[in-house]
């Protein structure tokens, strides 16, 4: 799922890897949350493997995330791990706003016409449909193709094809591949949003807690807030930058 700001910059909804991937229980499938969480994960193929993608990220499990995503090359760990960090503490501000504005307003601190659970939501009824194609000559890659939505939000975009990856007999998210963080025509792009990314995910981290705290009255001065701060993070010096895990 992706769309753009008001400021153009574009934005993934994505899991969190920090590393190599994780193989759990060797050829085992499965995972069960930890005591006292209800989620499980599935890796057996590319659609259970998305399933869970998309039901640990809504459920925020931070730990879950990092098991669903497999990140080649190697060397794109530290580029995931900085858009990965951006994009949760942005579904992490927009769940605040939205807890504390209603949907209709929350989802407007950050320019959205759709929210990310209710993507996410969207994209879990639309998976009992997807279409998945094994890659010809490899059958340890396959892409995910969902089914477009029927009555689409105009001038919304999502994201529609998605590639996995079987690692140990595990299918992961190949989140470099499916979001073309490795095109050496979008360097300067991505070598520009490594820089922002990492200045927004903190303002975020805080512009989260003020809301919780009651600092702005109306969505609107959320809205306010959140152009402030890439203002900031578009100065030449910028605020200091911070990857810190989301709660």
């Amino acid at each position: 799922m992706c769309g753009k700001n008001w400021l153009g910059v574009v934005i993934v909804v994505g899991t969190l890897l920090v590393g190599p991937p994780v193989r759990v229980g060797g050829q085992a499938t499965t995972r069960s949350a930890p005591a006292g969480e209800a989620l499980a994960l599935d890796f057996s193929d590319p659609t259970k493997a998305f399933e869970s993608y998309l039901k640990a990220q809504k459920k925020f499990d931070f730990k879950a995330l990092k098991e669903c995503v497999w990140i080649g090359p190697p060397e794109q760990a530290a580029r995931v791990d900085i858009f990965l960090t951006y994009n949760l503490w942005q579904n992490y501000l927009e769940r605040a706003a939205v807890a504390k504005y209603g949907v209709e307003q929350g989802m407007t601190v950050l320019g959205h016409l759709r929210t990310y659970e209710q993507q996410i939501d969207v994209d879990l009824k639309r998976l009992p449909l997807a279409n998945v194609d094994p890659e010809p000559g490899n059958a340890d890659r396959a892409t995910l193709f969902l089914k477009p939505e029927k009555n689409p939000i105009p001038d919304y975009k999502t994201e529609d094809t998605f590639y996995f990856r079987r690692v140990g007999g595990l299918w992961k998210l190949d989140y470099v591949r499916t979001y073309d963080l490795a095109n050496a025509e979008r360097a300067e792009e991505l070598k520009n949003q490594e820089i922002l990314y990492p200045r927004i995910a903190k303002a975020f981290k805080k512009l989260s807690e003020e809301v919780k705290a009651n600092k702005y009255r109306k969505a609107e001065d959320v809205k306010g807030a959140v152009a402030q701060a890439w203002d900031n993070a578009l100065a030449p010096e910028g605020p200091p930058a911070t990857n810190k895990t989301p709660p």
